[in-house]
């Protein structure tokens, strides 16, 4: 495992990790201001090979760049040594209030969806035909 102190200097910026820190995290800023803004992050980040309970696995990472509680670089591994940020993923950061609400919604859609099926209503496709 690389020594953690000196992992900032052998970290490269895909653009794609940049475009999404911006988008995510800073969307105020310029595409090049992102940039320095995350390379001044590398520095203060924390190396693991543990993956965030909060990520989703979707791809093989084995190792991350953690920039705070709620952010990460997943890294991959260069042939000839060193590692590149792929992207930037977040936690969601949804209050409960909000959380409910969305939940509400979602079940209020459903169970409505639900109810036009039960009672044989025609659909808006059906109609079309």
């Amino acid at each position: 495992m690389p020594n953690p102190h000196n992992i900032s200097n052998q970290i490269r910026l895909s653009e794609h990790a940049v475009s999404r820190y911006q988008m995510r995290l800073r969307p105020t800023l310029s595409p090049a201001a992102a940039r320095v803004d995350l390379e001044r992050l590398l520095t203060v980040g924390t190396f693991t090979t543990r993956t965030p309970e909060w990520v989703k696995l979707t791809e093989t990472t084995r190792s991350y760049l953690l920039l705070s509680d709620a952010a990460a670089l997943p890294l991959r591994r260069l042939e000839g040594g060193g590692w590149v940020a792929t992207t930037c993923m977040v936690r969601e950061s949804l209050s409960p209030a909000r959380h409910a609400g969305r939940k509400k919604r979602r079940n209020d859609k459903t169970s409505s969806q639900r109810a036009r099926r039960r009672s044989g209503s025609s659909t808006r496709r059906d109609r079309c035909k």
